[in-house]
């Protein structure tokens, strides 16, 4: 079994391991990005009992143009579109 169908869970990892045959990009990577996105986008409206909001911070570290993170964040990018596209593109 492999990091990604450990952690894999619900329909966004679904979507992600749907999204790997078309794609150069590390599974967990478009994870990280795919989260970052996300919380992002509901931050605004979504909050903890402390009203503070709900964000994942990530960071896609790699070698300079072969660390596939550009990939990652496009795949992300991709798989979320439908659903807060409005987010990002604005």
């Amino acid at each position: 079994m492999t990091t990604f169908e450990t952690m894999k869970y619900g329909p966004l990892g679904d979507a992600i391991e749907a999204a790997m045959p078309t794609s150069e990009a590390d599974p967990i990577g478009v994870w990280a990005a795919s989260l970052s996105l996300y919380s992002a986008a509901i931050s605004r409206r979504v909050r903890t009992e402390d009203r503070r909001p709900v964000v994942v911070w990530t960071v896609l570290a790699g070698r300079s143009a072969i660390g596939r993170k550009g990939y990652a964040l496009g795949t992300a990018t991709a798989i979320l579109g439908r659903s807060i596209g409005g987010f990002i593109h604005s």
